[in-house]
């Protein structure tokens, strides 16, 4: 009698703690769960393009992708110098202008950003550049030249934005050439 009375009374206190303990650790480990399975909130699209004179305008996708073009390109190398201004996608290329150059970017299939295919700052830049058939033609001044004196050649090259669309070419022969005169270059 006194064996099954002390089995009873041993029971009254050990079932309800194990029931206890069992719901503790299933709860923990529903929670550990739960935080494993979420995903990090992903962005929907790019952060607003922010204007130098840091005015909040109306939100354009258009300034907002060649913006983040620019901060991740090659690793934020000109994130810190320069600030964007306006860029052209060509096929999978961009080109690229801001406030200190203009820069032509192919894009990296492998990692999937984009690096500088060639970049010359705005001083750099001869003429107006003009609008030809295949796109616009952009003179270069070569400085490698110059310091020879021009014996062994023109001092400038050119180079060639090949473009298809009309309103394209004369959007951008219109974006360089307002850099180019707020530059007075």
């Amino acid at each position: 009698f006194f064996k099954g009375f002390g089995k009873g009374v041993v029971g009254l206190v050990t079932r309800p703690t194990a029931g206890v303990i069992d719901f503790a650790s299933g709860s923990f480990g529903a929670v550990k769960r739960c935080t494993e399975l979420t995903e990090e909130a992903k962005r929907v699209r790019p952060p607003r393009f922010l204007q130098p004179d840091s005015l909040v305008r109306p939100y354009v996708l258009n300034e907002a992708e060649g913006n983040k073009i620019l901060l991740e390109l090659e690793k934020g190398k000109y994130a810190n110098t320069d600030i964007y201004f306006y860029h052209v996608v060509i096929l999978k290329d961009v080109l690229l202008l801001t406030d200190k150059r203009i820069a032509y970017l192919e894009k990296n299939d492998l990692f999937g950003g984009y690096k500088v295919d060639w970049s010359y700052t705005w001083q750099e830049i001869g003429e107006v550049p003009r609008i030809i058939d295949k796109g616009v033609q952009i003179q270069i001044k070569d400085p490698k030249k110059r310091k020879l004196g021009g014996l062994f050649g023109g001092s400038e090259t050119s180079k060639t934005i090949l473009i298809n669309d009309y309103w394209a070419k004369t959007q951008l022969l219109k974006k360089i050439e307002e850099q180019l005169h707020q530059l007075d270059v």
